[in-house]
């Protein structure tokens, strides 16, 4: 026979369970496919990680090009540099149910822009990334790889 007391221990330990599953699925971490705005296709797998309460990304896997290929329009440190391994985000800092105040980095352009990152509502597997360039920007929606 079961008690009242374990009965309500299963309880909670399932409702901690679901949460932590739930607080996991509302979080930019982790990996991340991008799309190439001009054809739709899928081009690379990017991975977004924290460290101290800041969200950065590195590219982890090229998609449509060989996994060797280097930075041509890059400068500074990043000319010639490998893309795969390269951090794209970096020092976003949560702002409510946002990432901002840090910086994009496009490869295919050799620039960095003003950041700014969230999850989609309905959706916890699209994230938005939408780089400015003073009132200008562009957004790029990612989607969750599983």
């Amino acid at each position: 026979m079961i008690t009242k007391k374990l009965l309500r221990l299963s309880l909670s330990f399932c409702l901690f369970v679901l949460l932590s599953h739930m607080a996991f699925a509302q979080s930019a971490v982790g990996l991340w496919k991008t799309l190439d705005d001009e054809t739709g296709e899928h081009k690379s797998h990017v991975k977004v990680y924290e460290k101290d309460g800041v969200l950065y990304a590195k590219i982890t896997k090229l998609l449509l090009h060989p996994q060797d290929t280097k930075c041509s329009k890059c400068t500074g440190d990043r000319k010639d540099a490998p893309i795969v391994g390269m951090k794209i985000l970096w020092g976003l800092k949560k702002s409510g149910s946002t990432w901002k105040g840090g910086r994009v980095y496009d490869p295919e352009q050799g620039k960095d822009f003003v950041a700014k990152v969230w999850l989609d509502k309905k959706d916890p597997n699209k994230l938005y990334v939408r780089g400015y360039l003073g009132f200008l920007y562009r957004t790029q929606t990612w989607t969750r790889v599983k």
